[in-house]
């Protein structure tokens, strides 16, 4: 999904929100016009990020052990005796049997 397919049903749903707020006079048009383009770009913004904060949370050492122990025809992965981070939890998880220190 990329950020035009989810700013279009955005943009309706902030006319149509705008239309009810102006016309209620709680705000200007003028406003609603600038509030609706801060609340666009905030909204781009948060479409940036989340994949890039999901990608960097599924690049840790733990999570490429994990998808390297399941990949079929991987028996065993040795594990370094003296790692740390998340190599070393990835080898003390008991959910990967063939994950080992070595």
């Amino acid at each position: 999904m990329n950020w035009d397919q989810i700013k279009q049903p955005l943009t309706t749903a902030l006319g149509m929100l705008g239309g009810y707020v102006v016309g209620k006079g709680w705000i200007t048009l003028e406003q609603w016009n600038s509030l609706q383009e801060v609340i666009l770009t905030v909204g781009a913004g948060v479409a940036i990020a989340i994949p890039i904060i999901r990608d960097l949370i599924k690049a840790t050492n733990k999570a490429k052990i994990t998808a390297a122990a399941q990949v079929p025809g991987v028996t065993r992965i040795t594990v370094a005796p003296d790692a740390t981070n998340g190599l070393a939890k990835a080898a003390a998880d008991p959910a990967l049997p063939n994950v080992v220190k070595g």
